[in-house]
C-alpha cells in the first residue's frame, strides 16, 4: 500500500501497475529490499510511475523509516500517537499531506480522512463549500 501511495503521485494508475509488477517481478515489494536496493535500479523498475529519481529516494526513505521506527510491521507504529505519526510519514522527503492521510487510513488504521480531490469534488457537488488544495 505504501509503495502504492507513493507512486501513484501525479501518475495514472495503469503505469503505477506496471511499476508494481516490475516491483513485485523482482521481490522489491519488501520494506527490507527498497532500503538497499541500488538507487539506479530502482528508478528503473519504477519509471513507468514517472518522476522515477524522485520517486526512487522517496520510498527508500520511507522504507528506511519504516524498518527502523515501526520494524517493518503496522502495528510498530501502535504506540505513536496520530498527531505524531503524521508528522513524521510528512517530515519523509516527497510524502505530503494526502500521500500521509492515505498511510495513516490503510497502512496503519488510524481514524483519517482523506480529503483527496474526488472527494472535494463529491463535497462541492452535494453544495457544501469544498475548499481548493488538500492543505486547506
Amino acid at each position: 500500500i505504501m509503495v502504492g501511495a507513493v507512486l501513484t503521485q501525479n501518475t495514472a494508475w495503469g503505469n503505477v501497475d506496471r511499476s508494481l509488477a516490475a516491483l513485485k517481478a523482482e521481490s522489491m515489494l519488501d520494506p527490507h529490499a527498497l532500503t538497499v536496493v541500488e538507487p539506479e535500479r530502482l528508478q528503473e523498475l519504477i519509471r513507468p510511475s514517472g518522476f522515477y529519481v524522485n520517486k526512487s529516494k522517496t520510498l527508500r526513505s520511507l522504507s528506511r523509516w519504516y524498518v527502523e521506527r515501526c520494524d517493518a510491521s503496522p502495528e510498530g507504529a501502535d504506540g505513536i500517537t496520530d498527531a505524531e505519526l503524521r508528522a513524521e510519514l510528512l517530515g519523509l522527503f516527497g510524502i505530503g499531506g494526502e500521500t500521509a492521510d492515505d498511510m495513516m487510513l490503510y497502512v496503519f488504521s488510524r481514524r483519517t480522512f482523506v480529503a483527496d480531490t474526488y472527494a472535494r469534488r463529491l463535497f462541492a457537488f452535494l453544495g457544501f463549500d469544498a475548499p481548493d488544495g488538500y492543505p486547506a
